[in-house]
């Protein structure tokens, strides 16, 4: 909220503008700190339908000056593309994941564009992420490669165009802040919680062959309906993994429907333009 603040106080002291300005800037609050709400609300409540290309860009991350170009570029350059995504190139993994999406695609959560008539279908078909999902990427990356309809499609990573030209600056964790060092804890555990949640929409997407506009409304209702069906093999598996069992436990007490009501709130809608 006081980022918001802030950006909206900048953003009022800037010359005024002409109501059909070169560009607006709306800044929105979420209570619901959740991402895929947030993603949710955009697709169905903020997005502007002339837009040809959305981007999102995670708040922790700094995107590089040319990133959003070369985002564009890359989708014109790739026309049977739904999506763009950046490559990391700060971080101890950076040249791991920057590797693994060059040479199996994928699509990476910090920064990454949709093209408008993408955005325009899912809003159309109803879509909504899973509130509470962690791994919104990966799931978003799956919906895409399957061109939005597994029962029709068979996995395509080239529906998502890999720019290696564009990145993020971000400031790295520090081993031995602790702060740093229970961000990275709980973030370790989400990665387990993260792993049951892509076996419930790998099974609901590449299995079941079920549209993505069939997922479950929450992560809790996801996680526990792959559970319940699943083979007595890959069940135990999941048991023999204290950490697997721990975020379980979690996603069966984490039932808040409250979720569901919770609406944005627009701060500001200021006309702007180059100065």
């Amino acid at each position: 909220m006081p980022l918001a603040a802030e950006v909206c106080s900048w953003a009022r002291r800037r010359p005024t503008a002409p109501r059909d300005a070169f560009s607006r800037l709306r800044v929105w609050h979420i209570a619901l700190g959740d991402k895929a709400y947030a993603f949710n609300h955009y697709l169905h409540s903020i997005w502007q339908h002339q837009a040809d290309v959305a981007y999102f860009v995670d708040g922790y991350v700094r995107p590089l000056p040319d990133a959003f170009q070369n985002l564009r570029r890359s989708l014109h350059e790739n026309p049977d593309a739904l999506g763009a995504t950046a490559v990391p190139s700060v971080g101890a993994s950076a040249r791991k994941l920057r590797e693994e999406l060059v040479h199996h695609g994928g699509l990476h959560g910090n920064l990454f564009a949709l093209t408008g008539g993408v955005v325009a279908d899912l809003q159309r078909r109803g879509f909504s992420l899973p509130l509470g999902l962690y791994r919104v990427d990966s799931t978003l990356g799956a919906v895409l490669c399957f061109r939005l309809n597994p029962a029709e499609h068979e996995w395509d990573p080239l529906a998502i165009a890999v720019c290696e030209s564009a990145s993020w600056d971000n400031d790295t964790l520090a081993w031995y802040k602790l702060t740093h060092i229970q961000t990275q804890l709980r973030r370790t555990l989400r990665q387990f919680r993260g792993r049951l949640e892509n076996a419930a929409v790998r099974k609901h997407l590449a299995v079941d062959r079920k549209l993505p506009e069939e997922l479950p409304a929450t992560v809790e209702d996801l996680v526990l309906s792959w559970y319940s069906t699943c083979g007595a093999q890959e069940r135990q598996r999941t048991l023999t993994n204290p950490f697997h069992t721990l975020a379980l436990r979690k996603i069966r007490n984490g039932r808040n429907e409250q979720r569901l009501l919770a609406q944005p709130t627009l701060l500001c809608d200021e006309p702007l333009f180059p100065q």
